[in-house]
């Protein structure tokens, strides 16, 4: 055995192996989280539209309903962006049941992953 070898081979080389592979884990594992905190945050920035941001007044006048609604869909997609589209934790995110929100996502037709049907949208 040479040198080399057995140099190799000590508890403390092995430790130190063993603590690298750890730490390099741990950047990995940190990485990604950073990559899906951009990927998010890209996402947000990508949802809002022209018509997020115009102004409320239109003819003189404040739609509250209009605007309700706008604001509501926004929380559903960031819940649901949250939660990696998971409907349950959105609904329990946002304080409501899965019912209310379901009905709510398919009310305002915002797309899902893996959206869960409770009832259809009547067609027409």
């Amino acid at each position: 055995m040479s040198a080399h070898e057995s140099k190799l081979m000590t508890p403390e080389t092995v430790q130190e192996t063993r603590l690298f592979a750890f730490h390099t884990e741990g950047i990995k594992t940190l990485l990604t989280r950073i990559i899906d905190e951009i990927d998010a945050l890209t996402e947000i920035a990508s949802m809002t539209s022209k018509t997020e941001v115009e102004p409320l007044m239109q003819d003189g006048s404040i739609n509250m309903y209009a605007e309700v609604r706008r604001f509501e869909s926004a929380l559903i997609r960031q819940a649901l962006m949250l939660t990696g589209g998971h409907q349950g934790h959105a609904a329990a995110l946002l304080g409501v049941k899965l019912t209310t929100l379901n009905s709510k996502i398919i009310r305002y037709r915002i797309p899902t992953n893996s959206p869960i049907r409770l009832h259809q949208v009547p067609t027409r």
